[in-house]
């Protein structure tokens, strides 16, 4: 009937009861499958990835965070990478039944699960001390998608400040180390380039007016969801992914890179005001004639001033780059 993550969360638990009840088995690992994203077996296999934030998340806690929430935690690997570098408390939520139980699963046979309290519920809905005893000195989180936002990090980090988090370190603030709230990742710088790109074209805009004798009017607007949905407001991302090195045909740059913004996510205020920001021009030459078929964008993800994670089209990560088709024909 379509409600795969709570089928899956009674076929798990009838798996508990009966480890030999077959049908249990097998009908819970099929939903599983259905559940558990594609992205998360590339997500999990990219070394450079985990390496870091792991890196990045030992060096916060041997400064002083000692209390940590994993925003979207998934397989729970942030949480254990937390636990591992001595953090004394660590608190992990998830959204999704399927990879909260697979969560729990993972945590228990690593031999954590006193030393993680797993919560089956959005960040949002997080209350202090009804779900964790007191404000957190870091929050992990690695919810940014090829697009960055959407799976809604800004909406969940101005919440952890507000709520859940210990204020800010100042300048000059005196006080213990360790003593006040921080995120990883800090900050992200998010970039772009115009391209043309056949294969981007052949799945985003109809080239042909006559399809065997049959006539295309022009009065018809033939639109991939990607585009309209920034026209029509839907809910849907306004672009598509690709792993832009490996697109058949390639790809021809017609702009040099260019920095489109940088948002600080240990700033509430910065935080804020992407959610009233107005959308501005941006003024990039061509350096190369040609057709404009997308907009091609990565990122930058700084954990803390010394690791950083890149997602452009050279690099070899899980994220693949945010493509943002363009319809209309243009010469450039």
């Amino acid at each position: 009937m379509g409600f795969r993550d709570e089928a899956a969360g009674y076929f798990h638990k009838a798996v508990k009861l009966n480890p030999d009840f077959s049908d249990a088995k097998e009908n819970f690992y099929r939903v599983a499958n259905w559940l558990v994203e594609r992205w998360h077996f590339i997500m999990l296999n990219d070394t450079k990835r985990n390496r870091i934030y792991n890196a990045a998340i030992q060096k916060a806690v041997s400064l002083g965070s000692k209390s940590v929430l994993d925003i979207g935690t998934g397989t729970g690997i942030l949480s254990m990478f937390a636990k591992k570098a001595g953090a004394h408390s660590v608190y992990a939520c998830e959204l999704s039944k399927t990879m909260y139980e697979l969560a729990c699963d993972v945590v228990t046979a690593n031999k954590m699960e006193t030393g993680i309290k797993l919560l089956h519920m959005k960040s949002l809905d997080i209350e202090i001390p009804k779900h964790i005893p007191e404000r957190v000195s870091l929050v992990v989180t690695e919810t940014v998608d090829a697009g960055v936002f959407g799976e809604g990090i800004v909406e969940s980090l101005i919440h952890a400040w507000e709520h859940l988090l210990l204020q800010p370190k100042t300048k000059g603030a005196n006080g213990s180390c360790g003593q006040y709230g921080r995120v990883i990742p800090a900050s992200v710088a998010i970039f772009g380039m115009a391209v043309e790109c056949s294969e981007i074209r052949r799945h985003h805009r109809v080239g042909t007016k006559d399809i065997a004798g049959v006539r295309l009017p022009a009065s018809v607007k033939f639109q991939s969801s990607a585009s309209s949905s920034a026209e029509t407001g839907e809910a849907v991302e306004p672009y598509t992914t690709e792993k832009m090195s490996r697109i058949p045909g390639g790809y021809l740059p017609l702009t040099e890179c260019f920095e489109i913004m940088k948002v600080d996510f240990n700033s509430l205020q910065e935080l804020k005001s992407l959610a009233t920001k107005e959308p501005h021009p941006l003024s990039v030459p061509a350096i190369k004639e040609g057709m404009l078929d997308a907009v091609m964008v990565w990122f930058v993800l700084q954990l803390d001033d010394e690791y950083s994670l890149s997602t452009s089209p050279g690099e070899e990560t899980c994220w693949e780059q945010a493509v943002y088709p363009v319809q209309a024909l243009a010469g450039i």
